[in-house]
């Protein structure tokens, strides 16, 4: 793993500044956003389900 000083923030673009950081996942040794996968979930589900509405089944 990267000590703390090699951490790079992409969203801040720059060094990490803290100790504690909330968004960086060791085991991957990247910054990671779960909400955004959340997010993404949602909007997904919400397609599929107006897809369905607009498209007949066959």
């Amino acid at each position: 793993m990267n000590n703390l000083s090699e951490r790079f923030c992409p969203l801040m673009n720059k060094l990490c500044p803290e100790i504690s950081c909330m968004l960086f996942n060791e085991k991957l040794d990247v910054c990671e956003i779960r909400i955004l996968n959340y997010n993404l979930y949602k909007l997904k589900e919400s397609i599929r389900s107006l897809l369905k509405e607009v498209r007949p089944p066959h």
